[in-house]
């Protein structure tokens, strides 16, 4: 003969107190046992120097963390362990409505277990009010368990679901990587793009990194499986990778020219600039006062050096210069050169004007320090003097 399906429950107190003289006198020790208990804890709240009231309370919390504790056996079955913790809910539950006059019911039930009838704890009061409810019983965790089997997936499904689903639920540890890889990718290559350009507003051309070049800079070493793009668009492995580079000092900036953004250096006193700025060699437009100095190839060096890029081996051939707007004459070549101003003044002229220089003519009045009377200069500037008066 069959039994039909129960409930499984739990209750450690009888449905209906019993009164008898041996239970009183049971409670009646109990009561004298737990006085004689607060005695003892007052006295070493006392020995200890703390009040008594915190006292109560740690004890009350040492006896409720060993009441509602469950001891994990070795050994034993998911059922177990599973019954271990809806029995001490139900002493929980119990306790509560002792302490505090709460009723309540527990009704769990495993929808994957066949063989499953629940399990029924709460107070007492709260499992007769179940047991008695139109629907309740063993009829309502069967019913209770179909439901659940209209709205849960099976085991056999929710496994298919984690075996074929290609894109997993990420985790908000992968979240919190992937943003803090992206940020720190942002930071790294401003930074790096700013130093080397020495722009302090660059900012770094994701998606056209040839437009760098507005900064004097370019990139190396981007991969080429990885698309020019905003880190926002790249995926995480593609973001970590960009940053393993840059970190590795594979992928950087290289300077390519000045653009003249770049945050100007305090000005340097150039060595020389007094031989740079002295004109007195220059022609006497008027004719007046004493004879200019004939610029040394040191001086003109000078000159020419910080005044344009005009190559240095013509140097020993470069006219008198001067603030003059006179015309440029074709110069005779000295004894030791055959160099002529014929076909290059032109060109010279106009290097020479973007800076702000004049060319001037060698007129008669003007005489070379360090010369001797029968020097080549000195004959031919007589020369030409004698033939313009004529």
């Amino acid at each position: 003969m069959s039994h039909p399906p129960q409930l499984t429950e739990y209750g450690s107190c009888p449905s209906e107190p019993t009164q008898s003289p041996d239970n009183d006198l049971f409670l009646e020790r109990l009561d004298t046992f737990m006085q004689k208990v607060l005695n003892d804890i007052k006295a070493f709240a006392e020995r200890e120097s703390r009040p008594y009231e915190e006292m109560r309370r740690i004890v009350a919390e040492w006896h409720a963390k060993t009441l509602f504790t469950v001891d994990n056996g070795i050994g034993e079955t998911r059922d177990t362990r599973v019954r271990n913790v809806l029995v001490e809910a139900s002493k929980v539950l119990e306790s509560l409505s002792s302490v505090t006059g709460i009723q309540s019911f527990l009704l769990a039930v495993d929808p994957h277990d066949p063989q499953d009838t629940g399990f029924l704890g709460g107070s007492i009061i709260g499992r007769e009010y179940y047991r008695g409810l139109r629907g309740g019983g063993i009829a309502g965790a069967s019913s209770f368990k179909t439901f659940l089997h209209k709205r849960l997936p099976t085991q056999q499904e929710e496994t298919d679901i984690r075996e074929t689903s290609p894109h997993p639920t990420p985790t908000p540890a992968a979240t919190r990587t992937a943003k803090k890889a992206k940020l720190e990718l942002y930071e790294s290559i401003r930074s790096q793009l700013r130093q080397v350009s020495g722009i302090r507003k660059a900012e770094m051309k994701w998606t056209n990194p040839e437009r760098l070049g507005l900064f004097g800079v370019r990139m190396i070493g981007w991969p080429p499986d990885i698309p020019a793009a905003n880190p926002s668009s790249l995926k995480l492995n593609q973001n970590q990778r960009l940053l393993e580079l840059v970190e590795q000092g594979e992928l950087r900036f290289e300077k390519t020219m000045m653009t003249g953004l770049e945050t100007s250096a305090p000005p340097e006193t150039l060595q020389g600039s007094s031989a740079a700025e002295d004109f007195s060699w220059a022609y006497d437009v008027d004719g007046h006062g004493d004879a200019s100095l004939a610029p040394t190839p040191e001086t003109a060096a000078a000159v020419l050096t910080d005044a344009s890029p005009i190559a240095l081996d013509a140097i020993h051939h470069v006219p008198m210069l001067s603030s003059s707007t006179d015309d440029v004459p074709e110069v005779e070549a000295d004894t030791e050169s055959t160099y002529s101003w014929k076909g290059h003044d032109e060109d010279l002229l106009a290097e020479i004007g973007e800076y702000g220089f004049q060319v001037e003519t060698w007129g008669d009045g003007v005489q070379f320090e360090g010369l001797g009377t029968e020097s080549p200069v000195e004959r031919r500037v007589r020369k030409r003097a004698r033939e313009e008066d004529e």
